[in-house]
């Protein structure tokens, strides 16, 4: 999904075509935050609801 977005970045599409948002983003950066805090504390890390 992240090739996808970044293509459509790189190509020009009109923001209000491009497939996804910031809200996805946000959901997706809090998922990548916390399976790190979790591989480096060695606990089970709650993601936050969006």
């Amino acid at each position: 999904r992240i090739n996808r977005w970044i293509e459509q970045i790189t190509s020009g599409v009109p923001r209000e075509q491009i497939e996804g948002s910031g809200e996805d983003g946000l959901a997706a950066q809090e998922v990548i935050e916390a399976a790190i805090k979790s591989f480096e504390t060695g606990t089970v890390v709650e993601v936050p609801a969006v």
